[in-house]
């Protein structure tokens, strides 16, 4: 029937942009924690060479 192709096509549909969602949700988090960290880093460097100078 034309009308189960269409709603199974529209489940389908909705299941693919959900992964691809938390997909790109994973993806952004990562690169945020890492960026976090890396700025953490560098900020701890930089106050650590501001304690050591006079």
């Amino acid at each position: 029937m034309y009308l189960d192709g269409v709603v199974i096509g529209s489940f389908l549909v909705v299941i693919l942009t959900c992964a691809i969602l938390v997909y790109i949700g994973r993806f952004a988090k990562r690169h945020i924690e890492h960026d976090i960290q890396q700025a953490n880093a560098s900020l701890n460097e930089g106050a650590s060479e501001s304690i050591t100078r006079p």
